[in-house]
């Protein structure tokens, strides 16, 4: 039986505009969005973890709208949560000034943060010990929106965390970048590396930053991860996408994913050589993303379909309409499409002309 287990989940990035998508879908994408955290704090509570760990960018930005605020304060209220440990990442950092971390803007709206949820508030690792538990958690927090350099493993900037402390098991939740894994299009920030990683004084390290599933094992068992984004947030986020359960022993650390995303993206391929129009190519990525949809097990809905000129949003089902981008391209030749498969199925295809 494991010592300690937590759920961990990261860039959720409430309040995100979803700009890919048409404006009638956005609010549907948010909710989705906001299911999905509620989804995490039921599995909490369903696997009787000791905590759920944040590993930064709960928040899209600096501002997010009232909505959106009260209900991130208020779905950890739902009873049996266990605490709550969160480290603000480059897009929520910590600040005096922080509508959602400061205690006192928050009052003014008659809110407040659960008594169980702490919140990292410096860019100095700090600890939380958890009553009943061998486990203590560090956590930092960006203080800036700005992406930073400071290296977060670097035994300099450990501090106490780097000092003995009995049989404690020390556990890491923080935001950052490993690097030689930099995704295409994200940023550096907080930057790590493997051996910092694996040199460090923490039994697991819990990282946010990053969108897609990846992991870092040592002597046999897993000593970082990211869990990914909650769920995808722009198109080109693949696959399934939610939480990780951490069990921690003395001796090893194992993850288990929990699928939170009722959505998936596919990424795909469709020849339509000899399309001749625009519904010829329709029809040819509308079938491509019905395949796609029908090996994940899922309906497919909707799709995204845009050209050089403009996009839209339309079912993808039985009773679709043509998708009208403008001009049809000379010469059809490619279909590349991209989208969330579930109950409701997005894709998104690219038409390319003749080279």
């Amino acid at each position: 039986m494991a010592a300690a287990r937590f759920l961990q989940i990261s860039d959720l990035h409430l309040g995100a505009p979803f700009g890919w998508l048409a404006p009638e879908r956005r609010a549907e994408r948010r909710r989705e969005q906001q299911r999905a955290l509620e989804d995490a704090v039921a599995e909490a509570i369903h696997r009787r973890v000791e905590g759920i760990l944040i590993a930064g960018d709960l928040f899209d930005r600096e501002g997010v709208d009232a909505q959106t605020l009260a209900f991130a304060v208020h779905v950890f209220e739902a009873p049996g949560c266990p605490p709550v440990l969160i480290a603000p990442g480059n897009h929520d950092p910590w600040s005096l000034t922080s509508p959602y971390w400061n205690a006192r803007l928050l009052g003014a709206r008659g809110w407040s943060w659960p008594e169980h949820v702490h919140v990292f508030t410096s860019a100095r690792w700090s600890a939380r010990r958890l009553a009943g538990s061998p486990v203590e958690v560090w956590g930092r927090s960006f203080t800036t929106g700005i992406p930073s350099a400071e290296r977060p493993l670097d035994p300099a900037m450990l501090g106490d965390a780097s000092r003995e402390n009995g049989s404690a098991l020390r556990v890491a939740v923080f935001h950052g970048s490993r690097e030689g894994f930099l995704p295409p299009g994200q940023v550096t920030a907080g930057p790590f590396s493997d051996e910092e990683a694996r040199r460090s004084p923490f039994v697991y390290l819990a990282a946010g930053h990053y969108h897609l599933r990846s992991r870092l094992d040592h002597a046999g068992a897993v000593r970082l991860a990211y869990a990914g984004s909650a769920i995808a947030i722009a198109p080109d986020e693949l696959g399934a996408h939610g939480a990780l359960e951490v069990r921690i022993d003395r001796d090893r650390v194992e993850t288990e994913f929990v699928e939170l995303d009722r959505r998936r993206v596919h990424e795909l391929s469709v020849d339509v050589s000899g399309a001749a129009s625009e519904d010829q190519v329709d029809r040819g990525s509308r079938a491509g993303c019905r395949a796609a949809c029908a090996g994940a097990g899922r309906e497919p809905s909707s799709r995204r379909a845009s050209s050089t000129s403009a996009s839209t949003l339309e079912p993808c089902g039985p009773t679709t309409t043509s998708n009208r981008c403008g001009a049809a391209p000379a010469s059809p030749r490619r279909s590349a499409s991209h989208g969330p498969c579930s109950s409701g199925s997005r894709a998104r295809t690219t038409r390319t002309g003749a080279p």
